[in-house]
């Protein structure tokens, strides 16, 4: 993926690297960082929300898509609802959990709701999009 990214000279800069390790260690800043599929391979996403609000500048946006977990716990996060995801080692997230995570993190909540996540062989995946704001 990154090849082809860097032949579409899309990019300012492409880093291949571990996301928890790249967001501690970077002295980048960001005016917006998005997410698309990214998050549903971590359970607990303190970490990453609080490292996130730290590479952004005030008023940066974070968007982002999870699988949702409202059907089992909105206030946590497990093993992907969908059995098939779950085996493939991905997490659902509730949408309560993520506010209050967000919140503890230095964001505000500007948008939040489902959507199409995935499309494959005629069925259909949804997802939770989140937008914050950094405070």
């Amino acid at each position: 993926m990154l090849s082809v990214a860097r032949q579409k000279s899309l990019h300012d800069t492409l880093v291949r690297d571990d996301l928890a390790s790249f967001l501690s260690a970077t002295a980048l800043r960001f005016d917006a960082v998005a997410a698309a599929a990214v998050l549903i391979h971590f359970g607990d996403l303190a970490t990453i929300l609080q490292s996130v609000a730290n590479i952004l500048d005030p008023g940066g946006l974070f968007a982002f898509t999870v699988y949702p977990n409202d059907k089992g716990d909105r206030l946590g996060f497990g093993p992907c609802i969908n059995p098939e995801l779950a085996n493939a080692g991905c997490f659902s997230h509730g949408s309560a959990y993520i506010e209050a995570i967000a919140e503890r993190s230095g964001f505000k909540l500007l948008e939040q709701g489902e959507v199409v996540h995935e499309f494959s062989a005629g069925h259909i995946e949804m997802g939770l999009l989140t937008v914050l704001q950094c405070r």
